[in-house]
């Protein structure tokens, strides 16, 4: 049974869409997310599995396709139930990585996800790309540089952590024929980070799209100033403060000394804030020390 809620509406957005197409619809399905399925494995539905297991993942967590059978199909509605109330954690995998039109056949389809799921580049070994979660999506849309195109899907719907439809790009239906590498693209690797930011505001009731656009605007910076987003407790801080603090955080004199030796890696930024005492953090949110840097010196109770 489908809740009656907000969620209401992206049923009737889903439905809308299948009716108004002539190919089919598919369901794709993530268990890395190691959550509880049972509504939908109750279904029994053939799967379709996306078979990452030649490429070390365990058959158990490969994704998999399901087929849609109509929009009164109850699998569309407790597809959605599942993706609208795990949403609320984006730092955890989703269970549900959105609704397929394609005209392709299943199995054609799966084959189609595992050739873009797995990319090479030049010099490297084959690895993971999981273009296909609905949390690297969103983060894509940031980027200037991922363009990714999804070919094997005439449309691919996800649900975003604030609720609202979101949109793979997709290509025609066209499938590729081989596997293709990417260009390296370093925003991605602001995924993680930027997915624990977005799920730390959700738990203090902080999470807004504008607050979404100040978290990437941080990347920016971040990546600017050379910090890397593979250390997490200074990547996930440091985005936390700009939005939560103060907007030029960076520029604070002794926040700025703690940033170079982070990306020098003499101490962890992460560390160095956790010394500081509650009434200089208040301080710097204050601001005014902003204007002053010059001759600024270091207050009592920073640590």
């Amino acid at each position: 049974m489908l809740r009656y809620d907000a969620r209401y509406e992206i049923f009737v957005t889903l439905k809308q869409r299948m009716q108004g197409s002539d190919h089919a619809s598919y369901l794709l399905v993530d268990p890395m997310s190691r959550c509880d399925l049972h509504t939908l494995d109750a279904l029994q539905r053939k799967k379709y599995v996306v078979d990452l297991e030649r490429f070390g993942m365990e058959r158990d967590l490969c994704p998999y396709i399901l087929g849609i059978d109509g929009a009164h199909d109850d699998l569309l509605k407790e597809s959605i139930n599942i993706a609208w109330e795990r949403r609320n954690d984006w730092q955890q995998p989703q269970p549900i990585c959105g609704w397929i039109t394609s005209e392709h056949q299943a199995p054609r389809l799966a084959g189609a996800l595992l050739r873009q799921a797995v990319t090479s580049r030049a010099g490297r070994a084959r690895q993971l790309d999981r273009f296909y979660d609905p949390r690297v999506v969103r983060h894509a849309r940031y980027s200037q540089r991922s363009r990714r195109v999804f070919s094997g899907a005439t449309a691919w719907s996800q649900l975003g952590w604030d609720g609202v439809l979101q949109e793979v790009p997709c290509l025609n239906g066209n499938l590729p024929d081989a596997q293709q590498g990417h260009p390296h693209d370093p925003h991605m690797e602001w995924c993680a980070p930027m997915n624990a930011a977005i799920s730390q505001l959700q738990r203090m009731g902080h999470a807004s799209t504008e607050r979404e656009a100040a978290l990437q605007r941080a990347v920016r910076t971040a990546m600017s100033l050379g910090l890397a987003g593979g250390e997490l407790a200074d990547a996930i801080t440091f985005l936390l403060h700009k939005v939560l603090i103060h907007t030029d955080i960076e520029l604070h004199p002794v926040i700025s000394s703690w940033l170079q030796d982070a990306v020098s890696r003499k101490a962890s930024y992460a560390d160095r804030c956790a010394e500081a005492d509650p009434a200089w953090w208040i301080s710097v949110k204050q601001g005014a020390w902003l204007g002053k840097a010059n001759g600024f010196k270091l207050e009592d109770g920073h640590g």
